[in-house]
């Protein structure tokens, strides 16, 4: 800093008008009122030093790479944040965490019971001659019989902490689906014995999602909290049943009287 002032009062910075630069640690501007004007160095608080290894202590050429500083923090800033929002989501002291795993637990269970109900919802069009030709008592079989698979909840739990959490959600949830497609196919082409045996590996595949769901909830929550996260899961398969009744004329219309 002394050696460019000394070579400004010599006469050397003609042209130099109006220019500021910062320099060394100290954070020193000088600026240069005109060919050989004295110079004046006043210290600049608050900016941050920059060695001369990272930065030219004198640039005239426009924009310094201190005038990008910002932009690349504001980028960091924002990862950053989305970094701290999804660390709510994952990690399990957060309470959003437990709210949110609650919530895909609820998700397991209407959309199942919503297929179901729209089977009993369609017994007449089922049992007509242009799909199963049944009477009631073997159109009851297709919901007595698969009952029956509720005798599997108690190994079901050895199932689970054999397998963990994730793994069984997974596969129930992809028995449930493929069974409940195996139906509909089943039954667009007459097949009552196939529908029958899918409807078994439908509600297996079910009890064993609702078991899932029951050891996650009771893992998540105690006391009252355990209580009122019961009713919800009670209101989520009430949910589905409800809407199944509730569309099936709709959807019947929207198919014209096709049920698969």
């Amino acid at each position: 800093a002394a050696s460019a002032a000394e070579r400004c009062s010599h006469g050397g910075c003609t042209g130099w008008v109006g220019q500021m630069a910062v320099v060394g640690d100290g954070g020193i501007a000088a600026s240069v009122g005109g060919a050989g004007a004295g110079v004046a160095l006043t210290p600049l608080e608050g900016l941050p030093g920059e060695d001369s290894a990272s930065s030219s202590p004198f640039s005239f050429d426009g924009p310094t790479s201190a005038s990008r500083l910002p932009r690349r923090q504001s980028g960091g800033q924002g990862r950053r944040g989305l970094g701290r929002l999804r660390k709510y989501f994952v990690d399990p002291r957060r309470s959003v965490h437990r709210y949110f795993v609650f919530f895909l637990a609820c998700c397991f269970i209407p959309g199942p019971y919503f297929h179901d109900v729209l089977i009993s919802a369609y017994k007449k069009q089922i049992c007509s001659e242009e799909y199963l030709n049944i009477n009631s008592v073997t159109f009851s079989w297709l919901f007595g019989l698969p009952s029956a698979m509720g005798a599997l909840s108690g190994p079901m739990a050895s199932v689970i902490a054999r397998w963990g959490d994730a793994r069984s959600s997974f596969f129930s949830g992809g028995l449930t689906f493929a069974a409940s497609v195996g139906v509909v196919i089943s039954l667009q082409h007459s097949l009552y014995s196939v529908m029958l045996f899918f409807r078994l590996l439908f509600w297996l595949g079910l009890y064993l999602l609702m078991a899932v769901q029951m050891v996650v909830v009771y893992r998540l929550f105690t006391g009252p909290e355990l209580t009122i996260a019961m009713g919800f899961i009670i209101f989520a398969c009430r949910l589905g049943g409800m809407l199944g009744y509730m569309m099936s004329s709709m959807l019947l219309d929207m198919t014209h009287g096709d049920v698969p």
